[in-house]
């Protein structure tokens, strides 16, 4: 994509900060979330608002190249990131044979 949303942006941030957030990430990582990259995002999508246009004047002959190129930019790093990070099965080991009377 190149655009973002700068209050899905904040959103995803306050949440991560929230106590449910922080709460589901125990439960999946084993562990608390640093935050700061929702917050740097966040950061990130205000100072790319300066380089677009407003929506109600963009036309697609019209486009920002510089803000469009810096949000794919970020796009890439971010999806690059996301391969090499956690996932929830390096907390979690997989049942070779199901219980039986578990309750």
């Amino acid at each position: 994509p190149t655009d973002m949303n700068c209050l899905t942006a904040f959103d995803e941030m306050f949440y991560c900060y929230s106590l449910g957030g922080q709460f589901l990430n125990i439960y999946r990582y084993g562990g608390f979330q640093d935050c700061s990259a929702k917050s740097a995002d966040w950061r990130f999508c205000m100072k790319t608002k300066i380089f677009l246009p407003p929506m109600e004047e963009r036309e697609e002959r019209w486009a920002d190249a510089k803000g469009k190129a810096m949000i794919l930019a970020r796009n890439k790093e971010k999806a690059a990131k996301y391969k090499m990070g956690k996932s929830s099965e390096d907390v979690w080991t997989v049942r070779k044979v199901p219980l039986t009377d578990a309750f």
